[in-house]
């Protein structure tokens, strides 16, 4: 089996080696730009996940129907989200997360077509791009964070990430 991995480079091998704390990361610049990273990236991901639904109905589909979209466009990140683990320990994290931030936008994009006018079948475009998009986040939001900050608090760390998310998730819409 050709098992392709992109090669690592070590840039800081000492940042590589702590074992990082709750003290000590609280002291970085890169543990809470990581926190930002996560709070701005989920408000617009549940911005749409709130109001699509009212959107599309608005745009003549029956209640249901538009809230099963929108739960089609969470089945579709659950898929994604397997796809593009495995795209970024391949070809790196910032190339995936773009990649599926481009998606992500194409599906709003999309939506932005629907509410101007465009035929009712955007929004089954909206719900795979979206989807595909979204499920990006959940792939760079842990796999950036285990990058940065491996150790034995990494689920203390990631758990404060998570926080940030849902108060991002709750306050955004």
């Amino acid at each position: 089996v050709n098992r392709t991995h992109r090669k690592v480079e070590i840039v800081d091998e000492a940042w590589t080696k702590k074992d990082w704390t709750f003290a000590s990361v609280v002291r970085e610049k890169r543990f809470w730009a990581v926190l930002t990273y996560s709070f701005l990236i989920i408000i617009p991901v549940y911005v749409l996940l709130i109001h699509g639904v009212k959107l599309l109905v608005d745009r003549g589909f029956n209640k249901m129907d538009a809230a099963f979209m929108i739960a089609l466009a969470g089945i579709s990140s659950s898929i994604f989200k397997i796809f593009w683990g495995w795209l970024s320990d391949r070809i790196g994290r910032e190339i995936t997360f773009t990649l599926g931030a481009f998606a992500m936008a194409l599906g709003v994009f999309a939506l932005l077509l629907l509410e101007g006018g465009a035929p009712l079948w955007f929004a089954y475009l909206f719900v795979v791009l979206f989807g595909c998009g979204w499920g990006v986040t959940a792939t760079t939001f842990m796999s950036v964070s285990a990058d940065l900050f491996q150790g034995k608090s990494f689920g203390l760390i990631y758990g404060i990430n998570e926080a940030v998310i849902g108060l991002g998730s709750a306050l955004g819409p």
